[in-house]
């Protein structure tokens, strides 16, 4: 998950040589970064997600994790702890992209 970040690398090597990182910006899930690209409404959401499934984005295997805002959450920690951060999941503020009626529904 972590390891696969490429910025980790640049980030401490900016740390290393002194420069202090104030931002980072940028959407760290591909899922997500496919569903905000592509859906406009003239397709359900539903069938968008299966499409980000087909073509690979979501490697997790389901995509309720992607949808979930866990993955990116994760991601977020890490990132901000090569910034030289304390950060705990408690520090993170997560809205999924799941209803909550439906966080617990299993595929039938």
């Amino acid at each position: 998950m972590g390891a696969g970040l490429p910025v980790i690398h640049t980030l401490r090597d900016l740390r290393e040589t002194g420069d202090e990182i104030t931002r980072i910006e940028g959407i760290f899930s591909g899922t997500l970064a496919y569903l905000f690209n592509v859906f406009d409404g003239s397709e359900t959401f539903s069938s968008i997600v299966r499409a980000a499934k087909a073509k690979g984005y979501n490697r997790t295997g389901s995509p309720r994790r992607p949808l979930s805002g866990m993955d990116v959450a994760r991601k977020l920690i890490i990132l901000g702890r090569e910034m030289g951060l304390t950060l705990e999941m408690a520090d993170v503020q997560v809205e999924g992209l799941v209803p909550k009626d439906l966080e617990k529904c299993q595929r039938g």
